[in-house]
């Protein structure tokens, strides 16, 4: 995984492990790497891991067993809810780079849908 300096590592291996999950890498119940493991993984201390598993937690997008390690949630809706944010974003996304270029929104959705 490469870090852009734009944001806090920790907050970008939020969005990793998200991704992971809405990627269905990580499946629903399924154990993720240990925080030592993950530091390992991604080169990074362990405290980041740690803290970016803390707001995992604190979202109930993984769950923590005590001495068992984490684990992906189960709720579907959740997942759901994952799945929808990253679909804005990469609609906002694609919207915002078509207008830089000077295309409107719908001209870009008309490209979308095969139009010229």
């Amino acid at each position: 995984m490469q870090f852009n300096n734009k944001e806090l590592i920790y907050l970008q291996i939020v969005e990793y492990i998200k991704r992971e999950i809405v990627l269905n890498n990580y499946k629903p119940m399924a154990k993720i790497p240990s925080v030592r493991e993950m530091a390992i993984k991604l080169c990074v201390n362990p405290n980041t891991v740690l803290k970016a598993y803390d707001e995992l937690v604190k979202n109930f997008v993984i769950i923590p067993k005590s001495t068992n390690g984490y684990f992906v949630t189960e709720d579907k809706m959740i997942v759901d809810k994952l799945k929808q944010a990253f679909i804005n974003e990469y609609i906002n996304d694609y919207l915002n780079k078509m207008q830089a270029i000077g295309i409107n929104k719908a001209e870009a959705i008309n490209l979308l849908n095969g139009g010229e």
